[in-house]
């Protein structure tokens, strides 16, 4: 069985990607706490971990991206950079 990969293209401002990234490390970190919590079931601890490596797969798309167009500085984070 072969599966179809499609593929979406989206044109981002530096400020966009900014959010866009932090949003995708937060959420990567939020599901890694959720799926290692002790009182989590096997089903959540599957399932938040299939979103954990989601979310690192698109993170590091989107930063690599980010980075050839924006530079090393697109990955800091503050008030001042948003």
């Amino acid at each position: 069985m072969s599966s179809l990969v499609k593929r979406v293209s989206v044109v981002l401002t530096e400020s966009e990607a900014r959010y866009a990234i932090q949003a995708l490390v937060h959420y990567k970190e939020m599901c890694h706490l959720k799926a290692t919590n002790p009182e989590a079931t096997e089903d959540d601890e599957f399932f938040y971990a299939n979103d954990q490596m989601g979310a690192a797969m698109a993170l590091k798309s989107i930063q690599k991206a980010s980075i050839e167009v924006f530079g090393e500085q697109i990955l800091e984070f503050g008030h001042d950079s948003l």
